[in-house]
């Protein structure tokens, strides 16, 4: 009923510019690029009271404004087989509130650093390395739990520093990429609910984490057929900085693994049919790590015509989803008041459209 009905007015503007630069000599190609961006958005939020589905009186309003300014530096010099990639990103930015009496400013400033080497034909192996970081947002900062105006004072950035390395292969036929990462973060962001306010998420800082795992996809092109394919098997855990709650828990919200393909065939009459799939592993939907997401899977199937008319180009298409009709839950409300965690996903269900082009 508090602030169960709300009206956002946004406005959002914004402009860059990029200098680009280019040498090539008999032993190697240098390029590099200076870049900045300035972006502003301002947020008018107002939250009613919700009286059944009848708006009542105004319980909360304030004008939020998130302003950035960036300046980025980014360097690559090629040579035969090897490829170095640099970056530096300054970043300037303000949040603000007219309800709050001092801005939060950030001055964070991002390296990169990128190494590929070819060992054979259409053939690279990969290291990475990048830092990153993550104001909260101001639908975040604006869920202040006290149930009034101004932010969470409490909430902080996320901080996180990225590696990874991998081999990849390409031909004319298809490609072929496996990743290992490994991310360490600090002040992860995660929401939760309040007794007082059902059904709305405020969010604070759970700490340390690390996320590891590899990613593998494929994609491949024989004659009529076509086939793309991914998976992701991962953990992700919190680690230092640990508390009573998140001692050796997994992070809520993200799968132990990923799956995903398609295989595609295309006839010489203009028809195409693809059939898709999706796996998605278990995971918890609270912190403590007591409700657990049992694992579920997809299946899609689409098929599609189309015509050359003179004037424009024409597709009639129509398909199945959730073939097998599975059961699962379409969106998990993390660590939700009363065991309200659950919204459950549309059982099997028919599409039909027609698209027409240039």
């Amino acid at each position: 009923e508090n602030g169960g009905i709300v009206d956002l007015f946004r406005n959002y503007y914004g402009l860059g510019a990029r200098l680009k630069f280019k040498e090539v000599n008999t032993q190697l190609i240098h390029r590099w690029q200076l870049g900045f961006d300035r972006h502003q958005q301002r947020d008018q939020r107002d939250r009613f009271l919700n009286l059944k589905g009848i708006q009542g009186d105004r319980v909360f309003s304030q004008l939020e404004y998130f302003g950035t300014a960036g300046l980025v530096l980014l360097d690559e010099l090629q040579w035969e087989k090897l490829l170095l990639r640099t970056g530096l990103r300054l970043d300037l930015q303000q949040l603000g509130a007219d309800t709050v009496v001092e801005d939060r400013n950030y001055t964070v400033l991002n390296p990169s650093l990128g190494l590929s080497y070819a060992i054979g034909s259409g053939q690279r192996l990969f290291v990475n390395f990048s830092s990153s970081f993550e104001t909260p947002t101001l639908s975040e900062l604006s869920a202040n739990p006290t149930g009034g105006t101004g932010f969470n004072t409490i909430l902080q950035p996320a901080k996180a520093l990225n590696y990874e390395g991998g081999w990849k292969s390409q031909s004319a036929k298809g490609a072929v990429e496996a990743t290992a990462f490994y991310i360490e973060s600090t002040n992860e962001i995660l929401p939760y609910e309040l007794d007082a306010f059902p059904g709305r998420s405020f969010y604070r800082n759970a700490g340390a984490t690390l996320r590891y795992g590899i990613e593998m996809a494929a994609s491949y092109q024989w004659k009529k057929w076509g086939l793309q394919a991914s998976l992701t098997q991962a953990r992700y855990e919190f680690t230092a900085e640990e508390t009573a709650e998140t001692k050796d828990k997994l992070l809520p919200g993200l799968p132990n693994s990923q799956g995903y393909f398609q295989l595609q065939y295309s006839s010489s009459r203009s028809w195409k049919w693809l059939l898709s799939g999706d796996h998605t592993g278990a995971f918890f939907a609270n912190t403590a790590n007591s409700i657990e997401i049992a694992s579920f899977q997809r299946l899609r199937l689409k098929a599609q015509k189309s015509f050359q008319l003179p004037w424009a180009a024409l597709s009639v298409f129509g398909g199945i989803n959730n073939l097998l009709n599975t059961s699962y839950f379409d969106n998990i409300r993390l660590n939700a008041f009363g065991g309200r965690y659950y919204e459950p996903g549309p059982g099997r269900n028919f599409y039909l459209g027609i698209a027409i082009g240039g």
